[in-house]
């Protein structure tokens, strides 16, 4: 399967729903920038209501001494890339399903 901005179902969303393939890419590109991501995918569906969930891998060693700290660190970047990109977060919480963190951003300035 296709996953990030080569899933044609995220790529037939943003066409949809007018936002350019170029944004999702540079913010794939920011975000798997940054220490200890995995990969970074993304649930366009939600542009519908003007929203993108990205889902971010994470690698973070559990054993390092600073766990809790990189963990805080490594969601405050995913959010600065996002920011740097037009999109804020919303009040969602940011889901962690064990090496993946979900985060919902409002993509209202992508329209």
């Amino acid at each position: 399967m296709k996953r990030r901005t080569k899933n044609e179902f995220v790529v037939g969303y943003a066409k949809m729903f007018g936002v350019s393939i170029q944004k999702l890419e540079y913010l794939e590109q920011k975000i798997l920038n940054i220490p200890y991501v995995t990969e970074v995918d993304f649930d366009a569906a939600p542009l519908e209501g003007k929203q993108l969930c990205v889902l971010v891998g994470y690698d973070i060693p559990v054993g390092a001494t600073d766990y809790w700290i990189l963990r805080r660190d490594f969601k405050r970047a995913v959010i600065k890339s996002a920011k740097e990109c037009g999109l804020n977060r919303t009040e969602d919480l940011i889901e962690d399903y064990g090496e993946h963190f979900y985060f919902v951003f409002d993509a209202s300035a992508w329209f």
